[in-house]
Formats: C-alpha cells, structure tokens, sequence
C-alpha cells in the first residue's frame, strides 16, 4: 500500500510540475494539433471558399509591382508592399491605381529601405515599417505623409490590433535591446511591452518567404525552427498553438547547422518543415504555408492536413502559396502572373473565363489578384 501510494504521489507531482511549466508560460496552456498527413493532389478552392473575386492591377510605370510582400484590402482601397523595390502601391478595389508611397532618399520623411506595414484603421493610416533610419512612417489612405517616429531597433515586421502595434525582431541580431522578440507598443509608438525572450540556439540564417506577424482573429507570431504558435492581445502574449507535422518535424540537430546548403538539402530530401508563415485563425478553420506545404486544420472534422498547391478550378491553374488578407480573418489572397497565362495560352484556349481575363491583361502586367472568401 505504501509503494502504491510512493508511485501514485511521484505521478502526480510530476504531473504538477509539467503543468505548472506550461501554465506558467501559456496561462491556460496551448492546443495540441496533430495527425498530420499530407497528400499529393492540390486542394479545389471549392473545398473551402465559396467566393472568388477576381482584381486585374492596373500596370503603368508608377504602379509596377515586381514582388508582392504583404497585402492588406479594405472596402475602398488594396494597399500592397513590395519590398523588392520598397514601395507601396495604393489602388482601389477593382484594381485601379490611386498612388504609391515611394520616398527613397536620405532626407525628412524618406527611407532607405521598407521591411512591412499594416494599417491603423481607426485613423485610416499607414504604418510603414522603415529601415535606414529605423523609424515609423504614417501616411493616410491617400499616400501623404503624417507623422513619424525613430528607433534605435531594427524590427523585421509590424502589426496592429486594439490600439496597439506589434514588431518583431529577429533572433540573428545579436544586441542589448534583442533579449526579446516581439516589442509591444501603444499608438502613440511608445514601448510597452516586450514579448518572448530570443533564442541562443539558433545558427541558421536561412529564411524562407512569408510574413510571421499576421493578424487574423488576433495577432499570431510564428518563427522559423518553431511549431509553435504565439498569440497576443493587447500586452498579454500566449502560446496558442503547437504544431506537430509528425515525421516531418525538423530535428533538433539541424538547428545548429551553419550550412545551408546542407540544411536546406536534408529538409528538401526528408521533407522538413520549419518555416510557418502567413497564419491565418477563422471560426471553422487553420490555414498558413510552410517551407513545403498549404497546411489546413478543421476545427470540426479535426483533420490537419498538407497540400503542394491551391487549384482554382475556374481557370484551371495551381499555385503552391497565398497571403494572408490584411484585417480579414475570412480571406485569403492568390495571384496569378499574366506571363504564365500567356505561356500555356495555346493549351487553354478553351477555357472562356481565361480568354477573358487575357483580353484585359498584357503578358507582362501587374499579377492578377484572387480574393477568396471562406465557407464559414
């Protein structure tokens, strides 16, 4: 009976320790997502989404957009960055172009280079997230300068929600002010808060494409190396979720690899994940891309599953990765280039819907944007 009651008690205060680890850090502790499975078929955007709305971007010499970095759309304007050539594009919902934010330069109210930006719906700004010098630029709807504010922090993405603005750092900068990866601020720009301590154990600096600072229902944080998802409202930051891709889990050991190639290699050949980006929350689903996948949870058939590409089944063409859609938790963004339309023109000239679009579209014009809305 003592034995009994020896193992009963070493049991239960190690349950207690473990909790009290998870409650410590999590408040009321993160969801576990599991059963992963991937397939190799592309997932028909009518599995999901119930609307599609197609955007043709005008395309002249200021609106030209070699690379879309983040998208957000409203009920009058899309606004989208291209940090390739650090500028924003403003056009209105059907695809005309309105005006750009483009102040490279060294002088007041100019930068040298854009990481991000979000809006402030409330006063109908953008933030633009500068670097070089580090500072926040707002700007209206309209494109005309605000106001602004300096840093002495180099932040990588921006996001607001509720009054608050959201930045990341990075973990590969190495400085007193980077003990802590998320800086909280209210809307005047003055810090807060500082969230989640950076780790040490990070030697790769390899990055793949997309956005870890989102906002969906909340704001959700993602980083590289990390199936776990971060969530945050107003100062109060929590672990949401944590991802388990099963066999593709990136091991332990690959943390430490400083060479990519090699890194990058074994992830391909094993098919690793390490990389979560563009996560989006809705009330039925889990959507975010990776380094090899479009993952989807349902909530209600609890089915967690990757797939290689999106099929839009109207114009019978694939695409491997979306963007999230700024404020909208219920939409998510695809394009399509108009090059690759004309490339397989002859093979799909019998496709009306796609004979359409061409005939409003040259072969190298802004990408055509899809707006999907969820079957929620």
């Amino acid at each position: 009976m003592r034995l009994f009651f020896l193992i009963f008690l070493l049991l239960f205060l190690g349950c207690t320790s473990k909790s009290s680890k998870i409650e410590s850090e999590n408040g009321n502790g993160s969801k576990y997502i599991g059963g992963f499975t991937t397939v190799n078929h592309a997932l028909n955007d009518s599995t999901l989404f119930n609307e599609c709305h197609v955007v043709a971007l005008e395309t002249n010499d200021s609106s030209f957009i070699r690379e879309i970095s983040r998208i957000y759309k409203t009920k009058d304007y899309i606004f989208i960055l291209d940090k390739s050539l650090d500028k924003i594009c403003i056009f209105d919902v059907q695809g005309k172009y309105r005006n750009k934010i483009e102040n490279i330069g060294n002088g007041p109210h100019e930068y040298l280079s854009l990481m991000d930006f979000c809006l402030d719906t409330e006063k109908e700004e953008i933030l633009l997230l500068c670097d070089k010098p580090y500072k926040i630029m707002r700007c209206n709807y309209n494109g005309q300068f605000v106001s602004e504010t300096k840093y002495r922090d180099f932040f990588k993405g921006i996001a607001m929600d509720a009054g608050y603005i959201y930045c990341n750092r990075t973990e590969l900068n190495k400085t007193d002010l980077d003990k802590y990866e998320i800086c909280c601020m209210n809307r005047d720009g003055d810090q807060v808060a500082n969230l989640l301590e950076t780790r040490d154990n990070i030697a790769n600096t390899l990055f793949n494409p997309g956005n870890f600072l989102n906002r969906s229902r909340h704001i959700y944080y993602t980083r590289r190396f990390d199936n776990t998802v971060y969530q945050i409202i107003k100062d109060e930051f929590s672990e949401k979720y944590t991802l388990d891709f099963g066999k593709f889990n990136l091991p332990e050991y690959l943390l430490k690899e400083r060479d990519i190639r090699r890194f990058h290699n074994e992830c391909e050949e094993k098919k690793y994940i390490y990389s979560i980006t563009e996560f989006i929350e809705n009330e039925k689903y889990i959507i975010f891309n990776t380094n090899q996948t479009i993952c989807v949870y349902d909530k209600n058939k609890e089915t967690f599953i990757g797939y290689p590409r999106i099929k839009n089944t109207q114009f019978n063409i694939e695409t491997s990765s979306f963007y999230s859609n700024g404020y909208d938790e219920n939409s998510i963004v695809m394009k399509i280039e108009p090059g690759i339309l004309y490339m397989f023109k002859e093979h799909i000239k019998d496709n009306e819907d796609i004979t359409t679009l061409l005939e409003k579209v040259q072969e190298d014009d802004n990408p055509i944007l899809l707006f999907y809305q969820f079957k929620i």
